[in-house]
C-alpha cells in the first residue's frame, strides 16, 4: 500500500512539476513583453497546419528608438477549417495596422498577441488540488472509520 502511494506521489509530483512549470514559463513570457509600438509593415499569408486547419501567419516590420525589426509570428487564434476561411480573413485584415508588443531590453522578441495563459495556470492549479486531495485522502478516510 505504501509503495502504491508512493508511486501515486510520485506521478503527482512529475506531473504537477510539469504543467507548473509550463505556466510558469508561460507567465514569464507574457510579464517579458513589457512594451508596444505599432507595424510600420505587416504581411499575413495562410499555412496549413494539417489537413483541417490553417493558421495565419504575419511577417511585420516596427520601430524602436529609430531602429527597425522584423519578425515573423503565428496568430494563436483563430484556427481556420480550410483555406478559404484563412484566405478570406487575410484579405478582410490586409493592410492594417497591428500593435506589437516587445521585450524593452531586447526588441527582437515580439509578438502581435499578448495573451496571459489563463489555460496553463488553471491547468496547473488543478494538478496541485489533485496533490493536496491525495495528501489528506489517507486523513479523510481515517477520520470516518469509528
Amino acid at each position: 500500500m505504501k509503495r502504491i502511494r508512493l508511486c501515486l506521489w510520485l506521478l503527482v509530483g512529475c506531473v504537477f512539476v510539469f504543467f507548473l512549470g509550463k505556466a510558469a514559463w508561460q507567465v514569464k513570457e507574457y510579464i517579458q513583453l513589457d512594451a508596444k509600438t505599432w507595424t510600420s509593415s505587416c504581411f499575413l499569408e495562410v499555412e496549413e497546419k494539417n489537413p483541417s486547419s490553417y493558421a495565419m501567419i504575419a511577417t511585420y516590420h516596427f520601430v524602436v528608438e529609430g531602429k527597425e525589426f522584423t519578425s515573423k509570428g503565428e496568430f494563436a487564434k483563430p484556427y481556420f477549417l480550410n483555406r478559404l476561411a484563412a484566405t478570406k480573413a487575410v484579405e478582410r485584415l490586409h493592410g492594417q495596422s497591428w500593435e506589437v508588443f516587445y521585450r524593452e531590453s531586447c526588441p527582437q522578441v515580439s509578438s502581435l498577441q499578448r495573451n496571459f495563459p489563463f489555460l496553463a495556470c488553471i491547468h496547473a492549479f488543478l494538478v496541485g488540488a489533485i496533490g493536496v486531495y491525495f495528501f489528506f485522502l489517507k486523513k479523510i478516510l481515517a477520520s470516518w472509520r469509528v
